[in-house]
């Protein structure tokens, strides 16, 4: 609610959309998700988000979207952890194997690959996580993959067309 609340202070319409509801009817999300010019992924848990995204079939909407300007993709947290190349390295600060049901078993490594680096989220900000995310830091330099720390607060806008 405080989130819809604060989106609506911007002037923002907001629906709340949840992904479980496509789990088993992929082919409605489209036309769902049509009618939208922004659409908002929160945070928590980044390879829930990204199960949801690909049982959904969010993911494969999303790629079809991708180039369009008439669509925004907003998000924080795990909302943008999951548009990187690789989900490997946020294992450090998210429970990989977390998938209560209706979700499936197995680690979806392989982000959207929407920005070329790793995302982390929290970095020296006052979040439970922070302290976390310098260890994300660290598997990052020490696996030489491109990355950006965003500290709360802080935004990246990147455009695909």
């Amino acid at each position: 609610q405080q989130e819809h609340d604060e989106l609506q202070s911007l002037g923002l319409t907001t629906e709340e959309v949840d992904l479980r509801d496509f789990f088993d009817n992929q082919a409605a999300l489209p036309q769902r998700l049509d009618r939208f010019g922004l659409l908002w992924f929160r945070g928590g848990n980044t390879f829930l988000l990204r199960r949801a995204l690909a049982q959904s079939g969010a993911d494969k909407y999303l790629r079809s979207r991708l180039a369009d300007s008439n669509l925004v993709y907003g998000g924080y947290s795990a909302g943008a952890c999951v548009l990187c190349p690789t989900l490997k390295g946020i294992d450090l600060a998210d429970e990989p194997d977390f998938a209560p049901a209706p979700y499936k078993p197995g680690v979806p490594w392989d982000g959207l690959g929407f920005v070329p680096y790793c995302l982390v989220p929290h970095y020296q900000s006052d979040h439970f996580e922070s302290v976390m995310m310098e260890n994300v830091v660290e598997f990052y330099q020490a696996n030489n993959l491109p990355y950006r720390t965003l500290r709360d607060g802080e935004v990246i806008i990147a455009q695909t067309h």
